[in-house]
């Protein structure tokens, strides 16, 4: 299977898009609960920790190679803050037809991933970066954030709001390294 779309771009379609395009008779989903806002990003956190993994070994350039590595700790130390969000608010993360959506959709995107040209590869990897660090930044600010009911949970989606933005920046640079000619 050939890799164009980048690795992220396919699982924040699933991941991310909280509200979605409705039609005149279909209303529009009901946001996540907090269980399963916790939920969705611990299955985003593993699935930018398989992508670092994929990319510190098939990476072509060093700066991409780092990067994963980059995206293999924080995303580690992040699915440790939800498990940290959990214990002190009392609500475990539960499972939604989004985050079953975003296991699949990201166990074939890393499949992709894998069988990417190394050619390919480094471009790949970060414009799915760029895309997925994007969207969800979009989604913390429009609808994660806003519709947090906890107090503990919200504190926590701000703070990943912030590593969001500089894993956003920090891969938009790494792109803009890789366009050069």
């Amino acid at each position: 299977m050939k890799y164009t779309n980048g690795f992220i771009g396919l699982v924040a379609a699933a991941a991310f898009s909280l509200v979605a395009n409705s039609t005149m008779a279909t209303p529009p989903p009901a946001p996540l609960s907090d269980a399963e806002v916790l939920g969705l990003l611990a299955i985003a956190n593993d699935a930018e920790i398989s992508a670092g993994h994929v990319a510190m070994n098939k990476g072509q350039k060093q700066e991409v190679k780092d990067f994963g590595l980059k995206m293999v700790t924080d995303h580690t130390a992040n699915n440790l803050k939800i498990k940290a969000v959990e214990l002190k608010s009392g609500i475990a993360r539960a499972d939604s037809d989004m985050s079953r959506q975003l296991k699949k959709d990201a166990d074939a995107a890393i499949d992709g991933l894998k069988n990417a040209k190394d050619a390919d590869f480094d471009l790949a990897y970060i414009n799915g970066q760029v895309n997925m660090h994007q969207q969800l930044l979009n989604e913390l600010d429009a609808s994660l954030i806003p519709n947090a009911q906890n107090a503990d949970v919200k504190a926590y989606l701000t703070e990943t709001r912030v590593a969001v933005e500089a894993h956003l920046n920090e891969a938009k640079a790494i792109q803009a390294a890789l366009t050069q000619p």
